[in-house]
Order: structure tokens, then C-alpha cells, then sequence
């Protein structure tokens, strides 16, 4: 029941959050990857967040739950391949590379 009523929830949430919102989530959790596309939004989100701290993943989902929802993800990004395809092309990756610190003028 649980796997059911969060299929493909980063999907979900990609489509739906604004990019600002799903790169502080991300930076939050220090994931380790530096780019987001937004075709395979949902499977690649799941990723990246696997592909965090480990104190930043298993704190706050479980292991298993986020590797059932990148499959069901992975299924849902398919069916929206139309969609998300023409978004990547006009708007491109999402960019998840933190701030660069500016140098300190005297």
C-alpha cells in the first residue's frame, strides 16, 4: 500500500515543484551530482539523492522507497516523454552546481 500511493512521487514532484525549490532540496541533502536534466526528471532525481551524504539519505527516506519509486519514476518519465522533451529543449538541465563564492574585495 505504501509502494502504491508513492509511485513515481519525484516524477511527480519534478514536474510540479519549481526548479529553485528542487535545487535547494537537492543541495540540501549535499547530493553529488551537478545537473538535473528534465527529461527522466523523476528517475534522476531519485538518483541524486541516492547519490547524496549518506547521513543527508538514510535520515530522511529509506533506501528501498527510493529505489521503488526511481522504477516507477522511470515508467512515469516515459509516458512523459513528449512533454519533457520539448522542456528540456527550450529551458535545458536544471543546474544543481552551488553558488560560487564571491571573492572578498577590500
Amino acid at each position: 500500500m505504501l509502494v502504491a500511493n508513492c509511485s513515481s512521487c519525484a516524477s511527480i514532484a519534478t514536474w510540479h515543484y519549481s526548479d529553485e525549490k528542487q535545487i535547494s532540496f537537492l543541495q540540501n541533502r549535499r547530493t553529488h551530482c551537478d545537473y538535473l536534466p528534465r527529461v527522466y526528471s523523476g528517475f534522476y532525481f531519485d538518483y541524486c539523492w541516492l547519490n547524496s551524504d549518506p547521513q543527508r539519505v538514510y535520515g530522511s527516506a529509506p533506501m528501498a522507497l527510493l529505489l521503488v519509486d526511481g522504477l516507477f519514476s522511470g515508467i512515469a518519465d516515459t509516458i512523459a516523454l513528449p512533454f519533457t522533451l520539448v522542456k528540456q529543449h527550450e529551458y535545458g538541465v536544471i543546474s544543481l552546481a552551488y553558488p560560487a563564492k564571491t571573492p572578498v574585495t577590500e
